[in-house]
């Protein structure tokens, strides 16, 4: 269980508390007349929704999809809403088949959006062009007779786009992909990486997986993907991370050397990784991956451009010491604390190559009266491209903010970074003296930048707390914030945005 002992009250609060912006954000200065504004947060649907994407453009405008009333699988049919010039459409359907998922929402800086989702029939797109309706939905990938594993959409701020998947829904074949360029059709379906031996599974077949990719400002594409076979012993899949390059014209992608090899128990296993491109085409890679003593590393490898070649990865500076266990020993009933290497992180790049990597230490202390808990804190630290240096770790968020909130779980934290640095950290917390449930959030106006101090949200939850489900960050630090909150009967999908 992730809940400290210390918030076994957590549902016992207010349950008239309305959600409203507390007085001057918190943030230390005044917005000058006519800077952006948090808003008064939105319901989107009060249908159990999941899955759901957001996306701001270049202005501050907002569209988001979800998936609306879905079955015991998660599938359903896919809705949207949207916001322009401080108006809110009504919700709508894209796609009323009730077994869509996975739901994936761009736009360009101009307003042109794009959705990708899946079903039964295969991978779907609709397009929203600035200031009109959407599109007919079409059918991009017909589902094939192994079918469909993992698929990945991106979308520049140009509005070009690609489109990866897996063909294989238990046995990686192919990593397939499309590609399309700002206001023009998609290019018809190729393949990044393929099975060497599809015909030979449980005898160590060589199986591929996709794990990331994206498209970059300058139209070069990257997909990260493993290439996997059974393990020796019989138990375990050995899986060899490696990135492939698509330049903006070119039309063979160009794999990189095996970067990391990590055993996992189950097929659908895979590394945790981040890709990164700006603007001048250098890349970048951050991963997890063991080392001889099998203790897992964060990493980081680099391309200085097209057609260079990736250097060895490197470990990242994270695991420094701190006094979190000192400050838990503290409590009177903890008799013993541990620290587990931070298992989850993820990074971004903005448009001039400034990294911002986000990861959480998680900590185990056995309490004397409960038994084994566990704490966690969330940490940041920044790096770039073109360089070997990296900040000293900041703490955003620690196991305790002060004696009065207490993190439930910072793996539910989220966050981005626009393309000029700007970024939103997000998370959902609980006051533990006035029993609130509240959405808080921290900002940095760059990448060199300083974080804030928190801001607060009331969460409006009949019965249990909030959850942050998605961040996103535009060129001008605009922000949409997705939370998720419960009354009695359904899972109700909120939107809050700074513009």
């Amino acid at each position: 269980m992730m809940l400290l002992k210390k918030i076994s009250i957590l549902q016992k609060f207010d349950a008239t508390a309305p959600i409203f912006l507390v007085v001057a954000l918190v943030l230390g200065f005044t917005p000058p007349l006519g800077a952006a504004t948090w808003k008064k947060p939105t319901l989107l649907s009060s249908n159990d929704a999941t899955q759901p994407d957001t996306a701001i453009d270049g202005n501050g405008n907002v569209v988001s999809v979800w998936v609306e009333k879905p079955d015991a699988n998660g599938t359903g049919q896919i809705w949207t809403k949207s916001r322009k010039n401080a108006i809110w459409t009504a919700a709508s359907a894209l796609d009323l088949a009730i077994d869509s998922h996975n739901p994936n929402i761009e736009i360009s800086a101009t307003g042109n959006a794009t959705a990708a989702w899946s079903n039964s029939a295969g991978i779907w797109s609709a397009n929203r062009p600035a200031g009109r309706d959407w599109t007919m939905p079409k059918l991009l990938v017909p589902t094939p007779a192994s079918g469909l594993g993992r698929t990945k959409f991106s979308m520049n701020s140009k509005g070009d786009a690609l489109l990866t998947w897996v063909e294989g829904s238990h046995f990686g074949l192919s990593v397939n992909f499309m590609k399309r360029p700002a206001n023009a059709a998609w290019s018809l379906p190729a393949v990044v990486a393929a099975n060497a031996n599809p015909f030979v599974v449980l005898q160590g077949g060589d199986g591929v997986d996709l794990i990331e990719s994206i498209i970059g400002e300058n139209g070069d594409a990257l997909t990260a993907w493993t290439r996997y076979g059974i393990h020796p012993h019989g138990y375990k899949l050995a899986q060899q991370l490696q990135v492939s390059r698509l330049q903006k014209n070119g039309s063979a992608w160009q794999p990189s050397p095996v970067l990391g090899t990590v055993e996992t128990v189950y097929y659908y296993d895979t590394l945790k990784t981040s890709l990164l491109l700006d603007a001048q085409g250098r890349a970048g890679m951050v991963f997890n991956t063991p080392d001889a003593n099998l203790n897992y590393n964060w990493v980081i490898a680099k391309q200085t451009g097209a057609n260079q070649a990736w250097s060895t990865p490197s470990i990242m500076p994270i695991d420094n010491a701190d006094t979190t266990c000192d400050q838990l020993m503290t409590l009177t009933d903890i008799v013993g604390c541990w620290k587990d290497y931070p298992s989850e992180g993820s990074a971004r790049s903005d448009a001039k190559g400034n990294i911002t990597f986000m990861y959480t230490d998680r900590y185990g202390y056995y309490d004397s009266w409960d038994g084994t808990y566990y704490a966690s804190r969330t940490r940041s630290i920044t790096g770039n491209l073109g360089s070997t240096t990296w900040t000293v770790p900041t703490t955003l968020l620690a196991y305790n903010d002060s004696s009065n909130y207490w993190n439930y779980g910072s793996y539910l934290t989220k966050y981005d970074v626009g393309a000029n640095g700007a970024g939103v950290f997000a998370w959902p917390w609980y006051n533990a003296t006035t029993f609130s449930p509240l959405l808080k959030a921290k900002m940095r106006p760059s990448a060199t930048g300083s974080w804030s101090s928190s801001l607060s949200y009331n969460f409006n939850t009949p019965n249990n707390t909030g959850k942050v489900l998605d961040v996103k960050v535009n060129q001008n630090g605009n922000t949409s914030i997705l939370y998720e909150n419960f009354d009695s009967l359904n899972h109700l999908l909120y939107v809050v945005t700074y513009n």
